[in-house]
């Protein structure tokens, strides 16, 4: 049997879908940040 998961990101503040993942790096640490418009 196989099982799928399905992940949603989400705006925590209005709900709408999160629609851009941005990566970036402070003083050597690597980040992603979800965005919505």
């Amino acid at each position: 049997m196989a099982q799928r998961v399905r992940v949603d990101l989400v705006d925590d503040v209005d709900g709408s879908p999160a629609e851009e993942s941005v990566n970036f790096a402070l003083d050597g640490v690597n980040y992603v940040i979800d965005l919505s418009a």
